[in-house]
Parts: C-alpha cells; structure tokens; sequence
C-alpha cells in the first residue's frame, strides 16, 4: 500500500471511530492486531489488547458519550507502512461532563488493514474524566 493510501484509511479510520461505526472499525482492523494502550496499572484501557479486546474497550468508552465522541486528525506523518497520527477527541459524557483529549497514534498497515497501534493520551485526564467521574 502507498503512504498516501495508508493515510487515507488512518482518516478513515477515525472518521468511523467518530461515527461509533464498529464495524466499520472492526473491518479496518486485522484479526491479529497488536493494540498497545499507554498508561500502568491504574488505568484500566492500558497494555496489549487483542481485537476482541479493542473493541469491547472501545464500545465501552463510546457508550459513555451519548452524542458520540469525536476523533480528529490534526496531523499525520507517514513513512513505509507507519501513519503516525496527532488526534484531538471531543465529547461530552452521559454525566454531562466535557471530554477533551489529545491522542498520538501510531498506526501500521498491511493489505489495507491496521495490523498494530501505539496509542498515547493523557491517561490520567482519561482516568479523571471517563473512570473516577
């Protein structure tokens, strides 16, 4: 795939994400992805997540925002099969409360598909916002 297919389906990726189309997400996702989330032991969506795993967690959070959650690229670079994505997530949660947080992304592709994904945020803010709240 080129780079600028890879940054494509990165664009598209979040644009389903913010739509809460899961399947879509699940689609672009392949069956063995390695998705790490940054974060340590009090942050209950860190570490290495299967799949199955991402996307439970990820219906799980979307739920907490009634009018969805958006996520918008603000910035890529892209090299080989690496898009590295600089996101800004926007929502206010079923408690009323507003949600916004920076994400660093960086995605691989293989045959169209993410096949492994660093994600970095503020994890305490996500804490805060979306657990403790």
């Amino acid at each position: 795939m080129s780079i600028e297919t890879n940054k494509r389906l990165a664009t598209e990726f979040f644009g389903k994400l913010s739509k809460n189309d899961l399947p879509g997400v699940s689609a672009m996702i392949a069956e063995d992805v390695v998705w790490w989330v940054a974060g340590g032991d009090l942050f209950p969506f860190s570490g290495t997540k299967s799949k199955s795993e991402f996307l439970k967690i990820t219906s799980g959070i979307l739920s907490v925002f009634p009018n969805g959650l958006t996520l918008a690229p603000t910035g890529m670079v892209a090299e080989g099969d690496a898009v590295a994505v600089e996101v800004d997530g926007h929502g206010i949660t079923a408690k009323g409360r507003t949600y916004d947080n920076i994400y660093h992304f960086l995605l691989r592709f293989k045959n169209g598909k993410i096949i492994a994904a660093k994600e970095y945020m503020d994890t305490l803010y996500a804490k805060v916002t979306l657990v403790d709240a």
